[in-house]
């Protein structure tokens, strides 16, 4: 919020110098979902997966991209997908600073699992949710209070999860 004030300005001196406009960040975008104008990420917890589906579609497209070039250097691959703590608890992140800008418990709050689970069954390589092990934990918390990002707790309950997937697969010893 203090930032915006001078984003304008900075527009204008682009125009002004002829120069096209490029985003300054990765929340920089407008896009119609659904007739709605959203300018924000979360438009894909917001909208049915009928109408989100090409989003992810085309960021799976990347995906299956790194996927090919793991494989080609001769390494496994695996896609972990992770939910957000809006996903598992509603008790977790309480004083988060974004929380205005998402819809935190929406009736399409799990598309990106439903997309993935989808998707498993068209690509070669395994696609693992951690939304169930999140689910299933009594770990609390496992973010900061008020930043979404997974504190040592979390990084922990991660990282143990992430070890006996890829034990379990025979892709570490």
């Amino acid at each position: 919020p203090l930032l915006e004030p001078l984003r304008e300005p900075m527009v204008l001196m682009r125009r002004l110098a002829n120069r096209p406009h490029r985003p300054t960040s990765y929340l920089d975008f407008e896009v119609t979902v659904g007739g709605v104008v959203e300018r924000d990420r979360w438009f894909i917890l917001r909208h049915p997966l009928t109408e989100t589906r090409p989003y992810f579609v085309a960021t799976l497209s990347y995906i299956e991209d790194l996927a090919r070039d793991v494989r080609a250097s001769g390494s496994e691959f695996v896609l972990i997908v992770v939910p957000r703590y809006f996903q598992w608890s509603e008790r977790e992140c309480p004083n988060d600073w974004a929380k205005a800008r998402q819809t935190a418990l929406g009736p399409h709050r799990y598309a990106n699992f439903e997309f993935f689970a989808q998707a498993q069954q068209q690509v070669d390589f395994p696609i693992v949710s951690l939304l169930p092990a999140f689910q299933g934990t009594d770990l609390f918390p496992l973010v900061f209070d008020h930043d979404a990002h997974w504190n040592e707790t979390g990084t922990r309950f991660v990282a143990e999860t992430v070890a006996d997937i890829l034990i379990e697969r025979g892709l570490v010893r």
